[in-house]
């Protein structure tokens, strides 16, 4: 196995990783360095591996919420529609494979182990002409773009990281069609501390002369946009979320019209999926123009398939489980909002676990304000990031003394208590990340 940091010859590298292997070199390259800003590393490593990205079509998407959920829109509507699409996103939840997927089926392991093999090996070349190590992140974006261009795709849908014009997934230049999901205050001490400065690096994304589809976002952050746009000689489209019609909504989901798109039916049942729903049709709509086909019955078709785990999923009825991964003021606020819509005559058990980068303090604020809440449980993740369960307890006390908060040992613990907590008549509401989503799916199997 090639352990990153060494050339070849010192870990005597020349056979292809197994499966497990590869699993073991991801976890030790994250080890040895986060995240790094900047295209130089990136570019080389590419052009070590031929420069694969450069035979594929992108539809790139940045954005602080929403990526996700309008990354699985166009991909629901790609696939049905019969375009061989790939999608990569992150962070993993389960399983690294499940960032990559073809046709929403996740990467095998082999392919796993054979692509990670032709990355590692890139990035030994690299070290040993004594250039930097290309970090976690770069290696794994540069997995997706060996495997989609092995894979043949028509179309990948692409998300960046963080930021937008210094991701690692910018390296990329055959583009059709930027998107800007909804855009607010988040990584400030990387990005930028006001939303102007973080729309900048967002719209690092945009292409001279190819379309942009944008979210309509602050004034602040339009303007910086439209000026990116404007100087790139890119056409510029805003979506209209209050365009949408509503035209039903229950427990099973929404259906929705929009423009000349009529009656379609997702299975997702927040509130804020209408503003993603009407980004993703905005882009489809730019598709249509460059010549890509879109009969509305394979996308209704697509949208009724389509899931997304975390995002206001209910995941257990008895006792009413409801889990969402805001994980940031807006999220919050989004997730607010729908509860009040959805579930404004229940009872509410909180557990809840955040990563102490994040602004919790405005989430609290924003959850627990003028709300039924019963109890609060706090958690903390495996990440490293994770804020303590014991310091997440002390700050909802601190600023909302009217909630019974108690920090558990475990995620276990917390929803056992909660689930005796919320009884019959109440809720759960697990939230404040997804880092955590895992140990709730193994509770589940237990």
């Amino acid at each position: 196995m090639q352990l990153p940091g060494h050339t070849r010859k010192e870990t005597g590298m020349g056979k292809r990783m197994n499966y497990l292997e590869a699993v073991s070199y991801r976890k030790e390259l994250a080890k040895q360095k986060g995240m790094v800003l900047g295209l130089g590393t990136m570019r080389t490593l590419m052009e070590e591996l031929g420069n694969p990205q450069d035979r594929l079509k992108f539809i790139h998407l940045a954005g602080t919420n929403g990526k996700g959920s309008t990354s699985s829109y166009l991909e629901q509507a790609l696939i049905a529609a019969g375009y061989r699409t790939g999608k990569y996103t992150s962070p993993a939840v389960f399983d690294f494979r499940e960032q990559y997927q073809v046709n929403g089926v996740w990467m095998e392991e082999e392919e796993a182990a054979a692509c990670l093999t032709k990355v590692a090996e890139a990035a030994a070349r690299m070290v040993e002409t004594g250039q930097p190590q290309p970090t976690s992140f770069e290696q794994e974006t540069a997995l997706a773009f060996v495997w989609f261009a092995e894979k043949k795709c028509d179309l990948v849908v692409l998300e960046t990281g963080l930021g937008g014009d210094e991701d690692a997934t910018n390296v990329v230049k055959t583009t059709v069609c930027s998107v800007l999901t909804s855009i607010s205050l988040d990584h400030r001490r990387i990005l930028g501390g006001t939303l102007a400065e973080i729309a900048s690096h967002k719209a690092g994304i945009i292409k001279p002369g190819i379309p942009v589809v944008s979210h309509p976002q602050s004034r602040d952050a339009m303007e910086v946009i439209r000026r990116r746009a404007e100087e790139l000689h890119a056409p510029l489209f805003v979506s209209r979320p209050d365009a949408m019609v509503l035209e039903a909504e229950d427990a099973n989901g929404m259906t929705v019209s929009y423009g000349s798109w009529n009656h379609l039916h997702t299975t997702q049942t927040a509130l804020w999926q209408i503003e993603n729903m009407a980004v993703a049709l905005e882009v489809l709509e730019e598709l249509k123009r460059q010549g890509y086909v879109f009969e509305e019955s394979a996308v209704r078709t697509g949208w009724e398939q389509m899931t997304w785990h975390g995002r206001f999923e209910i995941i257990s009825k008895n006792p009413l489980i409801l889990l969402d991964g805001a994980h940031n003021p807006a999220g919050a606020a989004a997730l607010s909002a729908s509860l009040d819509h959805r579930f404004h005559d229940r009872r509410k058990t909180f557990v809840m676990g955040v990563l102490a980068d994040k602004d919790y303090s405005k989430m609290i604020d924003i959850l627990f304000s003028d709300r039924q809440v019963q109890t609060v449980y706090t958690v903390a993740s495996d990440s490293a990031r994770a804020l303590p369960a014991r310091e997440l307890a002390a700050a909802i006390q601190r600023q909302q003394p009217g909630c019974c908060v108690q920090a558990a040992e475990s995620v276990k613990q917390a929803l056992t208590l909660a689930a005796r907590e919320a009884g019959e008549d109440g809720m759960i509401v697990v939230c404040g990340s997804l880092s955590f989503m895992k140990e709730i799916k193994n509770w589940q199997d237990e």
